[in-house]
């Protein structure tokens, strides 16, 4: 794994799709070998791997009530997130989880000589430990993790921000015209809303601030927003 560039909220990017190699470390690409095809297929079973009830088949208690999935990731690295926003008539409580594959790498095999600017699996968690990811869990075939949020910020507020930026009514990606371009790699964020007994998903691959279109610009906000969760500085 390399030390990334997008995201500065320590996420590392896989050298290979599939299986990435380290000395004699190995740390499988659970997003390219295991998971469905389709992004309501990825979410779903994510959603159980990681023991989350999938939203797309659940129904809020309240008609006043509604949850935000952001899930980042579906590129060649680790650790990919999710952050899961819920709402009701008498709070707002959120939690932005970090999840990966289960380290399978040895400390031997971690020191073992190789590319000094790549990392194992659990050189990773070491490092998510010491930039503040808390509560690290193992859940199936992942291990997990959560960004706590600054003392500055509480989940009211994110929520309010989000909202300004239309999180809820941003149109599908595919439906833009024209089209913004697609990549194999990069970072893709696929919302799911649901209110009530409504529901709506939609992605984008890797939005920038420099896009034509304002909806794209817009969900490069929203990502940009999101790394902030849990920002000290």
């Amino acid at each position: 794994m390399t030390k990334p560039s997008h995201l500065a909220h320590r996420i590392v990017t896989l050298a290979v799709a599939g299986a990435a190699v380290f000395g004699a470390g190995t740390c499988e690409l659970l997003a390219q070998d295991a998971r469905p095809a389709g992004f309501p297929e990825i979410i779903e079973h994510l959603s159980i791997a990681l023991g989350l009830p999938p939203l797309r088949t659940r129904d809020l208690q309240s008609e006043m009530g509604r949850e935000l999935r952001i899930w980042i990731g579906f590129g060649m690295y680790q650790p990919e997130e999710v952050i899961r926003i819920v709402q009701d008539e008498q709070q707002t409580s959120g939690a932005r989880i970090l999840y990966w594959s289960a380290p399978s790498d040895s400390a031997l095999e971690a020191a073992s000589d190789r590319d000094p600017n790549r990392y194992s699996t659990r050189e990773m968690r070491m490092e998510l430990e010491v930039t503040g990811c808390r509560d690290f869990r193992p859940v199936g075939a992942y291990e997990l993790c959560d960004i706590p949020l600054a003392p500055s910020q509480s989940w009211h507020a994110v929520l309010g921000a989000l909202d300004s930026l239309g999180i809820e009514s941003l149109p599908d990606e595919a439906s833009l015209v024209p089209r913004p371009p697609m990549g194999f790699d990069g970072t893709t964020m696929v919302v799911e809303v649901r209110r009530g007994r409504a529901y709506r998903s939609y992605s984008y691959w890797w939005p920038r601030m420099d896009a034509v279109q304002p909806e794209v610009r817009r969900a490069a906000s929203i990502m940009e927003l999101l790394g902030s969760i849990g920002d000290r500085h």
